[in-house]
């Protein structure tokens, strides 16, 4: 949400609540704007706790997660892919077996990812790109189109007579002899 619908709300809960105060009927009120008297009361509440603060939306991310992955443990696994270049199960092997510590493939996996991508964008942030770094998907098929044009001049199969315009050999041409032609009758009653 932008901040000037964040603002917009703001005014028009203020609005309902200064309404009411000058009429004196909440349930007129409620009429009045198209809200119901428990959303009235809410408001209510929030601006009488927190003044016009409490009028703007709270957050719906919750404010601690019980079983999110220690931040210790993180780090472990951070620094286990990053300088000895282990996979996602013998990082959770090393940890299980070294520290103690009992840790999914798959959250090794997740933890690794989410980093990596948070790495991207924070280099692509740098770089003014937007787009992550420079080694997505573009730069794979860069990779392809070097390794196909590498291999293309080490012979590409034209030279051997069967490339893409010329039809494909026989089996005896490919193994080195002929192949033994069987004759058949050209009707199916001649003898």
């Amino acid at each position: 949400m932008t901040k000037a619908e964040q603002l917009r709300l703001v005014t028009f809960r203020s609005k309902f609540l200064e309404h009411a105060k000058r009429c004196g009927n909440i349930s007129a009120t409620c009429r009045y704007f198209g809200i119901s008297r428990q959303k009235f009361h809410k408001w209510k509440r929030r601006f009488e706790a927190h003044g016009a603060a409490g009028l703007a939306d709270q957050p719906r991310t919750p404010h601690s997660c019980p079983h999110a992955t220690p931040k210790a443990v993180v780090s472990k696994v951070l620094y286990l892919r990053q300088n000895y270049h282990f996979g996602a199960g013998r990082i959770r092997d090393y940890l299980k077996r070294f520290h103690r510590i009992r840790i999914a493939a798959s959250t090794v996996q997740q933890r690794v990812r989410r980093t990596a991508a948070a790495a991207a964008a924070a280099a692509g942030a740098a770089d003014g790109s937007g787009s992550g770094s420079s080694s997505g998907c573009g730069g794979r098929q860069q990779q392809r189109v070097r390794r196909t044009a590498a291999l293309a001049g080490a012979g590409d199969g034209r030279e051997r007579g069967y490339g893409f315009d010329s039809p494909p050999p026989s089996p005896g041409s490919v193994l080195g002899g002929s192949a033994p032609s069987i004759a058949r009758p050209s009707s199916r009653y001649a003898m």
